[in-house]
């Protein structure tokens, strides 16, 4: 399948997104062997470490499986998967 590996969509405040570019890092690690999730917790924590900036990511790999991370003090969410669906409003 020579299709994407990934979609993952961000929010951030302020221009973060941009210096550490937070969906194709997620997207690597994902690529690289990593699961969504981890992958997801892994780019948002670079993107603290190396900005200083607030935001989250919901990373779906070419299976379907999410992974979502955040660092924002919370983040509403939604996606759907043949075993889950819903709207989540996660907080810290």
């Amino acid at each position: 399948n020579s299709g994407p590996s990934t979609i993952a969509p961000t929010t951030v405040t302020g221009e973060s997104v941009m210096k550490v570019v937070l969906a194709k890092t997620a997207s690597d690690f994902v690529v690289g062997g990593q699961s969504s999730q981890d992958a997801a917790a892994e780019a948002v924590a670079l993107l603290t470490k190396r900005t200083g900036g607030l935001g989250g990511l919901i990373i779906l790999d070419r299976h379907g499986q999410p992974g979502v991370s955040f660092s924002t003090r919370d983040m509403a969410y939604a996606y759907r998967t043949a075993m889950a669906s819903g709207i989540f409003d996660n907080g810290h």
